[in-house]
């Protein structure tokens, strides 16, 4: 029905401005609040409008991303740095570390770049 459609689309706008607005606070360094598996989602949907090409070929060339994993690529691709997403994150360089190598343990080609690197070219 149109009500059911009109919900859905609304349900998705709201998603995309709560990804956005995750990502506009990453981006002027504000402090994060806890995000929850959703506000990832929602940065996923939201990206999904900015760079639909990235994601699909994100999703190609590293294989099973939870919805963290797809935001903390996200947020090198918009430009933060290491420490800058650690940060953001409430994680210690070491830790981002830990989850850098394990992302690129499953990029399905044997590749020398850093994360950072790989994720720019897609």
């Amino acid at each position: 029905s149109t009500l059911s459609s009109s919900s859905a689309a609304s349900d998705v706008y709201k998603r995309q401005v709560n990804g956005m607005n995750i990502c506009q606070n990453a981006l002027t360094g504000k402090k994060r609040t806890t995000l929850q598996t959703k506000d990832c989602k929602d940065v996923v949907v939201y990206y999904q409008t900015v760079d639909a090409a990235f994601i699909v070929s994100l999703e190609k060339v590293l294989v099973g991303l939870t919805p963290q994993d797809k935001l903390v690529c996200i947020l090198f691709r918009i430009g933060l740095t290491h420490q800058q997403v650690a940060d953001f994150l409430g994680n210690t360089s070491e830790t981002l570390s830990r989850r850098k190598s394990r992302l690129k343990s499953r990029y399905v080609h044997a590749d020398a770049r850093k994360l950072e690197d790989l994720i720019c070219t897609l």
